[in-house]
């Protein structure tokens, strides 16, 4: 009964019995292909797109040095019930990073706790970075898009796949990132308060979407996501939402 029963129009929120996936093609700025290309849906971390252009504007300086907090390292507890959120590093509380390695960590292993360091790092609020990000998504003539925090963790992170696309289109545009999602991994430095180094990994787990030869690509995951995929080849543009399996 409630999966007969459509969403507001002028609402910006997802359907939680929806159980079809969405998808959109752009070749150029042109829509070309899709299903349920306007469906409101969670953008889990192809969020970090947005998290990505927002920084940028800043623009930060690559070799500053950062120290990770305790707060920092319990973020994605804010809104996932688990100890184990696998897409992040191994950060301690008071390792030293430059904003260059927290950069790759966010879209090489979409790491959840270096893309909110990342934004605290703009000297913005959290309320003023999603403004910020919200703003980006209205520069980009978005209406059914909204983000609520930079990370993709929260379900009020919203938009279609459409809209996505649309975002891609930019974020990809962008050297700095087309090439930093197309990285297999990197070790990255951590300093320690008493002058000895730590090292860590950071892993790209997208190898199966890298194998098919894209020229960059972000994905994401939520229960109520699913599986999200932004990819760019050459001048085409795609987006899966809501997808139930990695096939």
């Amino acid at each position: 009964a409630l999966a007969g029963l459509p969403m507001a129009p002028d609402q910006i929120a997802f359907d939680p019995v929806f159980t079809g996936v969405a998808s959109a093609r752009l070749d150029g700025a042109q829509l070309t292909g899709g299903e349920q290309t306007d469906v409101v849906l969670p953008l889990a971390s192809l969020t970090k797109l947005v998290t990505a252009l927002v920084v940028l504007d800043t623009p930060p300086d690559w070799s500053r040095t950062v120290t990770v907090t305790a707060d920092d390292l319990a973020y994605p507890q804010r809104y996932v019930n688990t100890g184990d959120v696998t897409s992040e590093i191994s950060l301690q509380a008071d390792d030293r990073v430059t904003l260059g390695d927290l950069w790759a960590a966010m879209l090489i292993a979409s790491s959840n706790q270096a893309a909110a360091i990342l934004a605290r790092e703009t000297g913005l609020t959290p309320a003023a970075f999603a403004a910020a990000m919200n703003a980006k998504a209205a520069s980009l003539g978005l209406q059914r898009t909204a983000f609520t925090e930079p990370s993709g963790l929260d379900v009020g992170n919203l938009g279609t796949a459409r809209e996505m696309a649309a975002i891609a289109r930019s974020a990809f545009a962008i050297p700095l990132v087309r090439e930093t999602t197309l990285r297999r991994g990197a070790t990255i430095t951590a300093g320690r308060p008493d002058g000895t180094t730590r090292t860590l990994d950071v892993v790209n787990r997208n190898a199966s979407v890298l194998a098919l030869g894209v020229d960059a690509a972000k994905t994401g995951f939520l229960i109520e996501a699913q599986r999200n995929l932004a990819v760019r080849k050459g001048d085409r543009i795609a987006v899966v939402l809501h997808a139930r399996s990695l096939a």
